[in-house]
């Protein structure tokens, strides 16, 4: 475990993938449709969620018509 005052040797990094229609977040922060290449990454964990659109189809706001 690292000192508090030592920062880590390796940060992993989290390539997150819509559960419902597979586009995945890029480095940018932009949901990328899924046709686009995956970037190479080989200490990239795969974390799977919803984006944006898919979020707001799947659990529409109360009240809002």
């Amino acid at each position: 475990m690292p000192l508090p005052n030592e920062t880590p040797k390796t940060l992993r990094r989290v390539l997150c993938i819509c559960s419902v229609c597979r586009r995945f977040r890029g480095e940018n922060g932009v949901w990328e449709p899924n046709e686009s290449p995956l970037p190479e990454d080989p200490g990239a964990d795969l974390s799977h969620g919803l984006c944006p659109d898919c979020l707001s189809r799947l659990l529409p706001l109360r009240g809002s018509s």
